[in-house]
């Protein structure tokens, strides 16, 4: 399975079309909830409206009513941890159980029909109400539930869609979606007479298209649709000519059709306020920073594309002010809109990691992208500053405050060349906030750095901090100084201007019309302060100055009443808290102390309650803005919107009653968390730190490493391998947790190895394995043998091979042991391979399937696999074909698909190699292609792509050859499996000489040839090669070394029907003339030629045969060939071969 920026896993293609993909997907960093992800193809849509959705995505938060939800925008950085940077994506809320309205309405009764549609009333309401929009409304961009509740589509979806339709019924353009007629009721009063009408039509099966609707529209609002009653039936034809009348203003609000509707259908339908619209809204976009954003966009452009050395940015005001969610917004704008230019790091101050150097946040974010070598290099000072990179979370391992000024100094050297290092490739954007609360080494390291000039040139700094609280950092405040002349741009947050304060009251309580008397008292409190503008109107909303009239769901303000407000965010904080009842503080209390928002009932099992009271004191404290909720994997979750208010209910609680809270919900948390199940695991894993509880931390980091490594997410899963190790090496006793140890290490091998970092993974097995010496554990260490020897396989070490091999064999002789015998009978069968025992061979894989039993189909298969091979190498195809059909049979047969591709590739051989079925291998090697990828095996992806690149150079279509070949040996370079590229790079040496490029060609001849000196290469694997060395050596007229190579390369298939054999068998003939310079007849090039059955391949040889024939003067002969290979003219399928022939 495919995953998205090491988020999204995908599950399955829903839909797809030119402008957009949409998966089903799992959504990893939110509690495995599931997703659909639209990936966009930018190729094709105007970039008017990529930028659009760029800027909308920050709005569309806001709009939580009635719609299906956006939940993330961004870009497809990568796919599989592999770089990918060239499309958008957005994920929505999934919505399987609903369908779009039309469809929805087929077969319903008109009593139901007429319940949805006042479902669309009240949506429609709340569109002609709210601020902020969806729009365009119609039929098209509704859904409905299967139990009739109505919901409108994405704004994002409804506007890509309209490009996929064309013109038809999504005419509006983007000016249109933005203008001022969608903020008017009668535009929805409009729209819901067409809807009415449309979805009658598809009711009674006469719906066409939207041309209908405008007829009958026409007909009815001029008194001429008397026709219609008939079809639509007398209450609905009466209600549909009400609202066609209303276009000369008989119904003048939505809520007068309600009206119309209870009254025609005798029903009691009452408008109702959702529990979200009882909501406050501060999810909300960036508001009154167009100049400032302009200004700093425009900067950054200038910085990057003159490399100015003037690179820094300096954002700063007061605290409130915004300038942390200004510098997200630069920070989403520069990895959306300049992903594939700069890559953008964010860093902020946090005060519960006080004891950290936040320059660590920084190199946590480098390390997981940057090169292995780079990273290798300065290993040992990145652990000085960040241990926790390699697993150490212990602040007392930070080796820097440790060390000596002198060697600080060093430190700070080092750091900084690794920073410059990485820059140098990679230009960046860092953008560092609150700087005014860093530490002294973040501070010197960061002006260290910017003495260096080729650092300024490929970085730009944004720094932020805090006006008055800077002046408490005195290393800050020099720092300031020190930096000014290398200042680009210094930008003062000031305070919103009146407008503005509206515009973003107007987002919070989404609402379109506020009076102006009440925005100007309101400013004249706050100040134009963001964050004050949002606190204080939770307070006037829990002091009911302000209050939403439930039975039409608009916001109201008692006339005259006072305003005060509170002057700071403690005073606020004690406001919030100041008319709370008990039952409503404990829950706050109890929140406090959590990482992660949380549902009511894990908070019900803290408090030991079950009252339904918490329910609602819950929903009362969201809608009074002092929690925030959300929607996990496992229902609605809650945490606080204030962060203040959460620090200030925390920080003075009593350490004893802190750690006893602490124990509590530990308790509680691992109820959720068994047998598969690990629902909360990575917040109870928080609550063990803070306790020290080192065992039971073990046990749930293993859970989770397990959980990490199911989902793909390697790195993570090797951070908690590491925690495991740290704390057993903190025990006194750590003889206790000696296979605690070890398990650990080998994990920590498997996962090294599974991200293609073999060297490291041979040092973790390598400390296992030491550790199974002082314990006389003598299985594991075959186990860890075993693992080590298949890395070496890898990596070309022979010499290591052989020497772990022996071990095996000597340990097995002491053991009784099924499963070490099995893998050791394995490695034998591939050492065997390359001398070319295969009697003994087959032999070892008779024994081998002897012993498995039925948990061992993986290996049965192998050996099945490995003694066809042998057959095949022995002339016995069509033997060796039937066994491997009859295991693929038994694989389908045992739900055992895992095994399949190392089948399918030798039935692709045979087929492709020995009975010559071009088509039929290739479709085999597809097969194998795609399953390799589903099931993320690298190894046989390589394989499949190497045997398509072979394909494509037999088929004389050179192009698709390398491009093939090139992919393999890329895929094999970046997994370390360096012994698979010496047939990708002979084929590509083979290809290149083929289209006359020959220096390339020499360059990867040199690089197989210090293959063959390093390695023990399988003699057959070897006849490429001297093939090519033939080419080469016939090109510079040394005919008898080349014929050497021929005669060397035949003895490896003289046994065989393998087309190998027969190429080799033409080339010694037509070598042969070449060097006798004589021929009697050319029947025995025409007898060699026709066991080729591919056509191209033949003309091919044959005409390459005849250049040299020609070249030699050896006309007569030369000719005769020529008018041979004339006969296939009309068979050639290669372009290069009838360009050849003319």
């Amino acid at each position: 399975m495919k995953i998205i920026n090491e988020r999204y896993k995908i599950v399955e293609l829903l839909n797809q079309n030119r402008i957009y993909s949409v998966y089903e997907a799992i959504d990893i960093n939110n509690n495995m909830s599931m997703v659909n992800i639209y990936v966009v193809n930018n190729s094709n849509i105007e970039n008017k409206i990529i930028n659009y959705c760029i800027s909308e995505y920050e709005k569309i938060p806001t709009i939580k009513n009635d719609v299906i939800r956006i939940l993330d925008f961004g870009v497809v950085n990568s796919v599989d941890n592999k770089d990918k940077m060239d499309n958008y994506y957005y994920t929505t809320e999934v919505y399987s159980d609903y369908k779009l309205l039309l469809d929805a309405v087929e077969g319903i009764s008109e009593e139901i029909l007429i319940k949805v549609f006042l479902e669309i009333c009240v949506v429609a309401h709340n569109q002609s109400y709210n601020y902020m929009k969806v729009v365009p409304f119609s039929d098209d961009n509704i859904y409905v539930s299967l139990d009739f509740k109505v919901k409108l589509k994405d704004k994002l979806t409804a506007l890509l869609q309209s490009r996929e339709t064309g013109i038809a019924s999504y005419s509006e353009d983007i000016e249109e979606v933005t203008s001022n007629k969608f903020k008017e009721e009668r535009y929805y009063i409009n729209r819901l007479c067409e809807i009415l009408i449309n979805i009658s039509l598809k009711n009674k099966g006469r719906y066409r298209d939207s041309k209908t609707c405008k007829i009958i529209t026409k007909h009815m609002g001029s008194n001429e649709g008397q026709e219609y009653k008939e079809l639509f039936g007398v209450k609905l034809y009466n209600l549909i000519d009400k609202l066609c009348s209303s276009r000369d203003n008989s119904i003048n609000s939505i809520f007068d059709i309600i009206k119309q509707v209870n009254s025609i259908y005798n029903m009691n339908f009452k408008y109702e306020v959702s529990s979200e619209k009882r909501e406050l809204n501060f999810n909300i976009p960036l508001i009154g920073r167009d100049e400032e954003l302009k200004m700093i966009m425009e900067s950054i452009n200038h910085i990057v594309k003159y490399h100015e050395t003037k690179n820094i940015i300096l954002i700063h005001g007061e605290i409130g002010i915004g300038k942390t969610r200004l510098l997200k917004h630069i920070k989403y704008i520069m990895n959306v809109k300049e992903n594939k230019r700069l890559r953008c790091f964010y860093m902020k101050s946090n005060k519960e990691e006080s004891t950290k150097v936040t320059i660590a946040q920084l190199l946590r974010k480098i390390v997981s992208i940057a090169d292995k070598n780079l990273i290798s290099k300065y290993k040992k000072e990145i652990m000085l500053l960040a241990p926790d990179i390699y697993g150490d979370n212990n602040n007392e391992n930070l080796g820097y405050f440790k060390l000596e000024n002198k060697e600080r100094l060093i430190l700070i050297a080092k750091i900084s060349s690794f920073l410059q290092e990485y820059y140098y490739d990679n230009p960046g954007v860092i953008i560092i906030d609150d700087m005014n609360m860093y530490d002294t080494l973040t501070l010197n390291l960061i002006q260290y750095m910017l003495n260096k000039t080729y650092f300024r040139t490929n970085v730009l700094i944004i720094i932020g901090y805090r006006d008055g609280d800077c002046l408490n950092n005195n290393n800050f405040t020099q720092f300031i100084e020190y930096i000014a002349d290398k200042v680009a741009l210094n930008v003062h947050l000031r305070s919103l201007t009146e407008s503005n304060s509206a515009k973003m009251l107007r987002n919070i309580l989404n609402i379109e019309k506020i009076s102006d008397e009440f925005i100007s008292r309101f400013y004249k409190y706050s100040m134009g302060n963001p964050l004050f503008i949002e606190e204080s109107l939770k307070d006037l909303c829990n002091r009911e100055i302000i209050y939403l009239n439930e039975e039409n769901g608009r916001w109201y303000k008692p006339d005259n009443h006072d305003m005060y407000m509170p002057v700071n965010m403690e005073k606020v904080c004690e406001a919030q808290l100041k008319d709370v009842d008990k039952l409503s503080y404990e829950i706050l209390y109890i929140i406090s102390f959590f990482y992660t928002p949380m549902p009511v009932r894990v908070l019900k099992d803290v408090l030991t309650t079950n009252e339904s009271d918490v329910d609602n004191v819950v929903d009362q404290l969201v809608a009074k803005g002092i929690l925030y909720s959300s929607i996990g994997d496992n229902g609605f979750v809650y945490t606080f919107y204030n962060k203040f208010l959460r620090s200030y209910l925390y920080k003075d609680v009593d350490q004893s009653i802190k750690k006893d809270t602490h124990r509590k919900i530990v308790v509680v948390l691992e109820r959720y968390c068994y047998d598969e199940l690990n629902i909360y695991i990575e917040e109870l894993i928080y609550h063990l730190e803070i306790l020290g509880l080192s065992r039971k931390l073990i046990y749930y980091y293993k859970k989770n490493e397990q959980r990490l490594e199911n989902i793909n997410s390697v790195n993570e899963a090797i951070r908690h391998s590491f925690k495991i190790l740290q704390i057993i090496d903190k025990f006194q006793n750590r003889d206790e947790f000696i296979n605690d140890e070890i398990e650990t290490n080998m994990n920590l091998g498997k996962l090294y190895n599974s991200i293609s970092e073999k060297s490291v993974a041979l040092e973790y097995y390598i400390k296992a394995q030491e550790l199974c010496k002082f314990q006389d554990k003598i299985i594991t260490n075959i186990d860890i043998m075993v693992e080590m020897i298949w890395i070496y396989i890898d990596l070309c070490m022979e010499e290591e091979i052989e020497h772990y091999t022996k071990k095996i064999s000597k340990a097995l002789e002491n053991v009784d042991y099924l499963k070490g015998t099995i893998e050791y009978l394995r490695i034998i069968v591939r050492n065997s391979y390359n001398t070319g025992k295969y009697e003994k061979i087959k032999d070892v894989c008779k024994e081998g399937i002897s012993l498995c039993k039925e948990e061992h189909m993986d290996y049965k298969v192998g050996f099945y696999n490995s003694y066809c091979n042998a057959l095949i190498a022995q002339c016995k195809e069509e033997e060796a074909l039937k066994i491997l059909k009859g295991t693929v049979t038994e694989c389908y047969e045992k739900n055992y698909t895992k095994a399949l591709p190392r089948i399918y590739n030798s039935i692709g051989v045979i087929y492709g190699d020995y009975y010559q079925y071009g088509d039929e291998a290739l479709s085999w090697f597809d097969r194998l292609y795609e399953i390799s990828k589903l099931e993320q095996n690298k190894f046989y992806e390589v394989i499949a792509l190497s045997n398509m690149g072979f394909f494509s150079y037999v088929l004389v279509n050179y192009d698709e050859a390398y491009r093939c070949l090139n992919k393999a040996s890329n895929i094999a370079t970046q997994n370390e499996l360096i012994y698979m590229n010496f047939y990708n790079y002979v084929y590509m040496a083979s290809t290149l000489y083929k289209q006359g490029k020959y220096s390339e060609c020499f360059r990867y001849i040199d690089i197989c040839n210090k293959y063959i000196e390093r390695n023990s290469i399988f003699e057959q694997e070897l006849v490429p090669y001297y093939i090519l060395e033939y080419y080469m050596n016939s090109l510079i007229g040394n005919r008898q070394k080349a014929m050497d190579y021929l005669l060397e390369g035949k003895k490896a298939f003289d046994n065989t029907n393998s087309l190998m054999k027969y190429k080799m068998e033409l080339l010694c003939i037509i070598n042969k003339i070449l060097l006798e310079r004589k021929m009697k007849s050319i029947e025995d090039v025409i007898e060699a030629s026709e066991k080729i059955l591919y056509v191209d391949l033949r003309v091919s040889m044959l005409s390459d045969g005849v250049l040299q024939l020609l070249n030699q003067d050896l006309n007569s002969v030369a000719t005769e060939i020529f008018y041979y290979i004339k006969k296939f003219e009309h068979e050639i399928k290669s372009d290069l071969n009838k360009l050849t022939l003319i």
